[in-house]
């Protein structure tokens, strides 16, 4: 397709799904249809759908289908409902709907910052210590929902995006933002955008049975806070130091999460692409032999992505007397940490990735129907 007259929307719309300039099929999964299930929200503007696939589900497909086809043309954009067999095996996807309505949504959020509950009325987004819920007002009215977004990259194959409302006005709400140039233009979305791996969580507000104004009030934009690489045979103090910054709240990767007979340099670069930070673990046995390769891999990612930390640090078996100036030469550079102190200052530095959220809402009208 010819690019030069794309418009703002449509450039910001392409970057956000990350599908790329000339990507394979991608597949809109929606709800399954006719599928029938029993409604957990009672409210008095809130419609007792009866339905899998409802309006709201639709409406939003409509709108993210737009987008896609702007950049793309129509023929590269196949629409699925959820009960089809082969929707797994496609590479580049968007789901649509809550995850009880759409299982595909909670395979996809797998591990990552933010989920659903379980499917009843107490239904919730959660993640870390918070939780969000519908908000009803004295009157039984919906007055706040929300709608999880997340793009994960699945390399080789390609993207998966999910845009999940907690509840029918939550999905509403994405048909308006995700259509509203403004969205794109906030800093705090082009920070966490930088990331393969990222999830945002927007409120949307409610007046009547029309959604009011909608509002970015969380982000994950990684999987993990910290890869940890670490020589094998100093692996006891490695886990040991990871558990340390698990205490703090961070959140922790290493190669014991990797997942057997599976490409295990893919899954490898797949974690580091989704830290905020690598930490170089140097102990009493020096430098690991795979950590060449993990530290190969940070280097590649913090050039082509400038946030990311990459450090070393020194645990407490490091040989008395070797200081700074006798790390790996390509170490030497690099910012280090005594893991023999207090912890505090790391976790603090590690913490500083904290992008500010617009708080200017915008102000759209729809209504379920």
């Amino acid at each position: 397709m010819d690019r030069s007259e794309d418009s703002e929307l449509e450039i910001a719309a392409r970057e956000f799904f990350g599908f790329g300039d000339r990507p394979d099929t991608i597949h809109l999964v929606l709800p399954g249809f006719p599928n029938q299930r029993r409604p957990t929200l009672r409210a008095s503007n809130y419609p007792p759908y009866q339905h899998a696939l409802t309006p709201d589900d639709v409406l939003s497909a409509m709108t993210i289908h737009s987008l896609l086809a702007a950049n793309y043309g129509p023929n590269k954009i196949h629409l699925h409902y959820h009960d089809e067999q082969p929707v797994a095996g496609y590479a580049n996807r968007v789901l649509i709907g809550g995850p009880p309505t759409n299982s595909y949504v909670s395979a996809a959020l797998d591990g990552l910052g933010l989920t659903f509950t379980s499917n009843d009325h107490e239904r919730a987004i959660v993640g870390g210590r918070r939780e969000y819920r519908v908000e009803l007002d004295s009157r039984r009215n919906v007055v706040t929902d929300y709608c999880l977004l997340a793009r994960i990259q699945r390399k080789p194959t390609g993207n998966v995006i999910v845009v999940a409302g907690l509840r029918a006005y939550g999905q509403i709400a994405s048909s308006l933002f995700l259509a509203d140039v403004n969205f794109y233009r906030g800093q705090d979305l082009q920070l966490i955008t930088n990331f393969d791996t990222f999830q945002i969580l927007i409120r949307a507000d409610v007046r009547g049975s029309v959604v009011s104004k909608w509002e970015l009030v969380d982000f994950h934009p990684s999987v993990t806070d910290v890869f940890v690489s670490y020589n094998r045979e100093d692996r006891e103090q490695a886990e040991q130091f990871a558990t340390r910054l698990q205490k703090k709240g961070l959140r922790i990767s290493m190669d014991t999460q990797l997942r057997p007979g599976q490409n295990w340099v893919r899954q490898l670069d797949d974690h580091i692409r989704s830290s905020k930070a690598v930490a170089v673990l140097l102990g009493r046995h020096g430098f690991g032999p795979t950590q060449m390769l993990e530290y190969e891999a940070a280097l590649a990612e913090s050039t082509r992505r400038s946030t990311l930390k990459l450090f070393a640090v020194l645990l407490p078996s490091w040989k008395k007397g070797k200081g700074a100036s006798h790390l790996p030469p390509f170490l030497h550079a690099k910012q280090h940490f005594d893991a023999s102190g207090p912890i505090g200052p790391l976790v603090e530095s590690l913490r500083t990735f904290n992008p500010p959220v617009d708080q200017k809402t915008r102000r759209s009208r729809a209504r379920p129907t």
